[in-house]
């Protein structure tokens, strides 16, 4: 049942996302065909065009997935998504990771838009474009290593999936909670009061947790070392890794929190 739900999430939501996704392809094929053919305006436009998606592109996936949620729970489809013969957590969990994987995607092509960009427009000024992209290399702090670049890659993928997760567990908890028969008169403002409390009280533990009990991941030659040390900060190879893994732990809080009072406590509209 959880795969069904999470197909359809898929198919309901990529209707309204591809259209951007569109725009983001088809202001990159301008951006080439000006560049190939030397037309400034074309290029301006194209340029200004793709930095604004960069950024756009991640705001709006987060503005779809959250009014979704809302409108699919706690809105005018509310009661058909809680007739489902389905259980809570199984909703909860299908609309979890397809916002997940939206935004995740949307924060790849942001960052991928910008370094586009970046070697775009050095290479506007005369500057080779492999050069280029060694010197981002080496401003990176990346060795020549081909397994310690994939290492940096997962790494730093798995800790933007924990934090996007954790950031949409949040939101969902916030939400829910704002839902439920107790504090449902005070509307849109008390979700946001939660979850402001909610955020500033996660990154305080992460703040905690990083300075007194520092554990952090280094990239090595010889593959990856844990080490109960503080991290580095001179190096990107090294990544502290204490305060994702308290974001992971919050995030199945979240969420078991969120499913209690979906069940329990909750007053549709």
């Amino acid at each position: 049942m959880l795969g069904k739900l999470i197909k359809n999430e898929f198919k309901s939501s990529s209707h309204f996302l591809s259209g951007i996704y569109m725009a983001v392809g088809i202001s990159v094929v301008f951006l080439v065909l000006a560049y190939m053919f030397k037309i400034k305006f074309l290029s301006f436009a194209s340029t200004l065009t793709i930095i604004l998606l960069a950024v756009g592109v991640v705001l709006v996936t987060l503005i779809f997935v959250v009014s979704e949620f809302y409108k699919t729970l706690y809105g005018n489809q509310g009661y058909l998504s809680f007739s489902l013969p389905v259980k809570s957590r199984d909703l909860i969990a299908s609309k979890a990771i397809v916002s997940i994987v939206w935004v995740l995607l949307s924060y790849v092509i942001g960052i991928g838009l910008f370094i586009g960009m970046y070697i775009y427009l050095s290479s506007l000024v005369g500057e080779d474009t492999k050069m280029i992209v060694e010197d981002l290399l080496d401003s990176l702090n990346m060795l020549p290593s081909r397994s310690m670049l994939i290492d940096l890659i997962v790494i730093i993928l798995i800790m933007l999936f924990i934090q996007i997760a954790a950031l949409i567990s949040e939101i969902y908890f916030a939400i829910t909670l704002a839902n439920t028969r107790k504090f449902q008169k005070h509307g849109i403002i008390f979700a946001l009061l939660i979850f402001f409390a909610v955020y500033i009280m996660v990154q305080g533990g992460m703040a905690v947790l990083t300075v007194y009990f520092p554990l952090t991941l280094k990239i090595t030659m010889d593959g990856l070392v844990l080490s109960f040390s503080k991290m580095n900060t001179d190096s990107s190879m090294n990544f502290g890794i204490i305060g994702s893994l308290f974001q992971l732990i919050m995030c199945f809080l979240f969420y078991f929190l969120t499913s209690y009072l979906m069940r329990k406590k909750v007053n549709v509209k």
